[in-house]
């Protein structure tokens, strides 16, 4: 997936959308806050975890997008296809370290 310089993904307070792990392949991200930046994030980062066990929920963060940036996206019903409901998982981060033997095209 593709997100143009200056786009959002999402926006702290309102619902969650598109929720998925985010891989970025190229481009510069940006998590904010209420309290400033959290990080930057860029090439071989990961982010997008959190949300995966959150429905109907407000976003905690704010996504931007500080550059064009290329992302592989493992969304939400995609990996519930290949281990049933998220809701068994013990944390979000705990499911990144399950994925980190796998590649993408495993979960094709």
């Amino acid at each position: 997936k593709t997100f143009k310089k200056g786009e959002f993904l999402n926006i702290e307070g309102q619902t969650i959308r598109n929720q998925g792990i985010y891989f970025i392949l190229e481009g510069k991200v940006r998590l904010i806050n209420e309290k400033g930046i959290i990080t930057n994030l860029v090439k071989g980062d990961h982010f997008g975890g959190q949300t995966l066990k959150l429905d109907n929920e407000k976003s905690f963060r704010t996504v931007e997008f500080m550059a064009d940036t290329c992302c592989d996206v493992l969304n939400k019903s995609a990996i519930e296809s290949v281990i049933g409901s998220v809701s068994r998982l013990g944390t979000p981060q705990s499911f990144v370290q399950q994925l980190s033997g796998m590649t993408l095209n495993d979960l094709d």
